[in-house]
C-alpha cells in the first residue's frame, strides 16, 4: 500500500496560517496580492508548509484540459475503423 502525498491534519493547519497571511491583501489586484504573499512566506515556506507547497505542486501538474487525451482516442479509433474495412 502506498504512503499518503500529504498529512491533512498538517495541510489544514497550514491552510489556516497561510489564510491569515492571504487576509492581509484582498485590497491588491490578484497578481500583486501574491507577490507580495510569496515574497513573505518564500523563505520559510518549505520549512512551515511542506504540504501546502505539495498540493500547489499536484495541482500545477494536473492538465487542466483533456482535449489532447481525447485527439489521441479519437485518432485511434479512427485507424481502428480503417482497419476494419481492409
Amino acid at each position: 500500500m502506498c504512503e499518503p502525498v500529504l498529512d491533512g491534519n498538517a495541510l489544514i493547519r497550514e491552510w489556516r496560517m497561510v489564510r491569515n497571511i492571504i487576509c492581509d491583501y484582498k485590497n491588491f489586484q490578484f497578481i500583486e496580492a501574491w507577490y507580495r504573499i510569496l515574497i513573505i512566506i518564500l523563505g520559510t515556506v518549505f520549512v512551515k508548509f511542506p504540504n501546502l507547497i505539495k498540493l500547489v505542486e499536484l495541482a500545477l501538474v494536473v492538465p487542466i484540459s483533456s482535449g489532447v487525451v481525447e485527439r489521441v482516442f479519437s485518432h485511434q479509433n479512427l485507424i481502428k475503423i480503417g482497419m476494419k474495412f481492409l
